[in-house]
């Protein structure tokens, strides 16, 4: 109410003071949220939280259904291709004849 008063002084009327003290009020919600969206997003894809974690947090947030949908389904694809090919080495060392003797001697 200070805030919308400061604003009526300033000579803006009442529906402009209501309107700009709940954008703003609306900006830092959002910038929030934004925040919290990145940190669900960034567990989610390092594998630290699971599906159904993910999609209770995200439901914390009152997002939609469906675009809770889309957002898990953007994240599993970025998991897929944040995975990193083997390397010739990496293959050298998995495919070493130590491996090969164990696994042929079952």
């Amino acid at each position: 109410e200070d805030a919308k008063k400061l604003i009526m002084d300033m000579g803006y009327n009442e529906d402009e003071a209501d309107y700009l003290t709940t954008y703003e009020s609306y900006k830092k919600d959002k910038g929030l949220q934004d925040l919290l969206l990145k940190n669900i997003q960034s567990r989610f894809e390092g594998n630290l939280l699971s599906e159904a974690e993910t999609r209770e947090r995200l439901n914390t947030i009152n997002l939609s259904g469906n675009h809770i949908e889309i957002l898990i389904d953007k994240w599993k694809i970025n998991r897929f291709e944040d995975m990193k090919i083997p390397s010739k080495a990496d293959l050298g060392k998995f495919f070493s004849p130590k491996w090969w003797y164990f696994y042929c001697a079952k």
